[in-house]
């Protein structure tokens, strides 16, 4: 189902102005079978691709009414995400079935997308560098490509333990007063520490780990679900590798999951409850 959506339009110069209304109808519901997701997988890479630029930055939001970008380039938190998304389409691909065109023009252009973001990541430019740091780490180690880039790998995972405070949360920047992360982006730096740990087995992070394990963990914080995808991936990987108990409850979780259900649309007509 969709929101209900009006739209007020002229199909032709001469003809009358029509309103349409689309939406709010239910779907059938149909199966996605390992093909279908790949199709879909195929086709946001293809669209993320198509939107990078020549010095490898990706192009900010679109607005239709006005025709424009705008502003003319995404966020430094937005660029890594869109590289981050194209790194793990690139790392799905089956090693026997080797490196298609496809795949190595992702490639391409995630090699592109890093540079552009590291070099912007040197000089903060917004609130969130601190986000796209994490971002970019995880991008160098899910990259089959990237992964040998230890000075640069380096460099954000300095980036991202300077600016964690005692509690073990993370500012938003290296501002001292800055404050911490959005509760969307909270979880990103917890996992990008997990990834980093299971390839270098560093153990100088097992401290700073288990203290931002611990805050996230902590009583008031919120469900947000876009934090709860990335912490779950982060506790599974800290699972993984021996430093979460498996049996240790992630009560976030259990409330988001919950959540989720009841904002599900159950039946024809009904958007959220």
């Amino acid at each position: 189902a969709r929101f209900e959506v009006i739209h007020v339009v002229r199909p032709k110069r001469h003809l009358p102005v029509v309103q349409l209304v689309r939406g709010n109808v239910m779907l059938p519901v149909q199966g996605l079978d390992e093909l279908a997701l790949d199709t879909m997988a195929r086709r946001l890479a293809a669209h993320l691709e198509s939107q990078q630029l020549k010095d490898g930055s990706m192009a900010g939001p679109f607005l239709p009414t006005r025709d424009q970008y705008v502003p003319p380039k995404a966020s430094p938190i937005d660029q890594a995400l869109a590289v981050y998304a194209l790194a793990r389409w690139a790392g799905q691909a089956k090693p026997d079935q080797g490196m298609t065109q496809e795949h190595l023009n992702t490639l391409e252009a995630i090699g592109r997308g890093v540079g552009y973001v590291a070099s912007k990541l040197m000089i903060p430019l917004d609130d969130q560098d601190t986000a796209a740091c994490a971002l970019t780490l995880m991008t160098l180690i899910d990259c089959p490509t990237l992964v040998d880039r230890k000075a640069l790998r380096g460099a954000m995972i300095k980036r991202i333990l300077e600016r964690q405070n005692t509690d073990g949360s993370f500012r938003s920047s290296k501002d001292k007063d800055a404050p911490i992360l959005g509760t969307a982006h909270r979880a990103l730096p917890l996992l990008a520490m997990a990834k980093l740990y299971q390839l270098t087995h560093d153990q100088t992070l097992l401290k700073p780990m288990q203290l931002a394990s611990t805050w996230l963990d902590g009583p008031g914080k919120s469900g947000d679900l876009m934090m709860l995808a990335w912490l779950s991936q982060a506790n599974s990987l800290l699972r993984r590798s021996g430093q979460r108990a498996a049996d240790a409850d992630d009560p976030l979780m259990s409330k988001a999951v919950k959540s989720l259900l009841q904002k599900q649309v159950r039946e024809a007509g009904a958007l959220w409850p």
